[in-house]
């Protein structure tokens, strides 16, 4: 059974899309795709990725770059989809991108001046 993993990062003005397949049948290339939808209702295209070819093993990867930011497949429910034949075999939707570590510093102490005895 075809499964696989992904990610999805800002890249420049557009987004960039990694996937690594496992489970597949070995000298098989699988066909991929940000689709927009969810993965019990795949809906329409949005954009293709490159195809994976499985190994001897059963396992591919690929990395596509796509001319729209990441924030634009987060506004609707979208997913990654990779198949033959335009069937979908492993799907995935695109959650939000992995947080950073944005932590702030702590505020300044803002209550003023403290009188001394």
């Amino acid at each position: 059974r075809l499964r696989g993993s992904g990610r999805a990062a800002t890249a420049g003005r557009g987004a960039s899309v990694s996937v690594a397949l496992s489970g597949g049948a070995p000298g098989i290339t699988y066909d991929g795709a940000v689709r927009l939808g969810v993965c019990a209702r795949v809906g329409p295209t949005v954009a293709p990725l490159h195809p994976v070819s499985a190994d001897s093993l059963g396992r591919g990867a690929a990395a596509s770059d796509l001319p729209f930011p990441v924030d634009s497949l987060l506004r609707a429910p979208h997913v990654v989809v990779y198949g033959r034949g335009g069937r979908p075999e492993a799907c995935g939707p695109v959650g939000a991108p992995a947080a950073r570590d944005t932590a702030a510093p702590p505020p300044p102490d803002t209550a003023g001046p403290r009188a001394e005895d």
